[in-house]
Order: structure tokens, then sequence, then C-alpha cells
């Protein structure tokens, strides 16, 4: 739901993101992957989520790296310079 975090871990630390929008698209609909050009994480899953099989669907979630986490990621890259 628009609003809720994400908290994602990698051997490089955790990020916060902030879901903008879902939507449900065809498997076809491919742009839906296509980057917006700032820092953001795209979630592809199979729709209806109690489909058993090949699911006709996809629910897609849309979300951006969070202010906080786009200001501490600023500073790590001035402190690396």
């Amino acid at each position: 739901m628009a609003g809720d975090s994400i908290q994602f871990a990698t051997v490089r630390g955790t990020y916060e993101y902030v879901v903008d929008s879902t939507e449900i698209v065809d498997p076809e609909d491919t742009q839906v992957m296509e980057s917006r050009a700032r820092p953001e994480l795209t979630l592809i899953t199979c729709y209806p989520f109690y489909f058993v099989g090949a699911a006709p669907k996809r629910f897609i979630v849309h979300a951006q790296l969070s202010s906080d986490e786009r200001r501490i990621q600023a500073q790590r890259e001035v402190q690396a310079r």
C-alpha cells in the first residue's frame, strides 16, 4: 500500500524504500520494469495471490529510496571522496 516501508538488506547495509504505488498488469506488460531514473525498487509477483499454476496477471509494487536513505547515501559518497 502506498506509504508503506520496505527494508532491503544487502552486504553493504540495510536500505529503506517507501511504496509509491501498486498495479496489476498482464505478464507481457514489461515496461513496469523500466527504470524511472531514480533509486527505486520494483517487486513483481503472480496475481491473483491464491492462484496455483501459471497466474494470469502480475502484481507490481513500485517503491523509491526513502528521503532519509538518500541523505545517508549522499553523505557516504562525500566521505568516500
